[in-house]
């Protein structure tokens, strides 16, 4: 059944909401028209402040009523892990749990060649940019783990944990040339700041002293 003017076209617009079909668009409309005129008001001025002061996270594309994000402004957050989502909603069940303590990144959809969804209207650029950040970062770190066999004491722990002798000078030559190899890829990176420059240069510096 086809309802006049007003009434259908309320139920229309809420049937071209995702996830609602007919029948519920028709439910909906129905319980808006028999609401108090105090309420339909009060849900009016709910989508108005939403549509005004929600926007998108500029860093990791989360929904957020500021420039960043709640997580993203959180300093306790690793940066050097990223957890690439589909929608703001997956944000949310993942943080439920308490366990993640990386930040995000939302895509903002899936790829859907039917809908006329692919890469270009997704935030992937966004993220690639972001890993050009990470990913030295993420070197530089193992480079550090990598060095720990120049650590005073270290030597006579391992030696203890494999019960056997430990070829001091081979493992040391071993990881330096490790250490080099991963700076050597992470001073590729087009875009480095100015503190992880810093840092490169002393564990390079280091490296090359011994």
């Amino acid at each position: 059944m086809m309802y006049e003017g007003a009434i259908q076209d309320l139920i229309d617009e809420f049937g071209r909401l995702p996830g609602i079909g007919p029948k519920s668009a028709q439910r909906i409309a129905f319980h808006i028209i028999q609401s108090e005129k105090v309420d339909i008001a009060r849900l009016v001025e709910v989508l108005r402040t939403v549509k005004e002061k929600v926007k998108f996270c500029s860093e990791c594309g989360n929904l957020s009523e500021e420039e960043l994000c709640r997580i993203c402004r959180d300093e306790r957050r690793d940066k050097n892990v990223i957890c690439v989502v589909e929608e703001s909603k997956d944000v949310i069940a993942i943080e439920k749990t308490r366990e993640f303590r990386g930040r995000y990144h939302v895509l903002g959809g899936a790829i859907s060649p039917i809908d006329g969804i692919g890469p270009d209207q997704l935030r992937i650029r966004e993220l690639m940019a972001r890993l050009e950040y990470v990913y030295p970062l993420v070197g530089l770190k193992w480079c550090t783990i990598l060095l720990n066999e120049f650590v005073p004491g270290d030597l006579a722990r391992r030696e203890f944990a494999a019960r056997s002798p430990v070829d001091s000078a081979k493992k040391k030559s071993d990881q330096l040339a490790k250490s080099k190899t991963m700076l050597a890829k992470i001073g590729c990176s087009p875009k480095p700041c100015t503190l992880l420059e810093t840092v490169t240069l002393f564990v390079s510096n280091l490296v090359t002293t011994y």
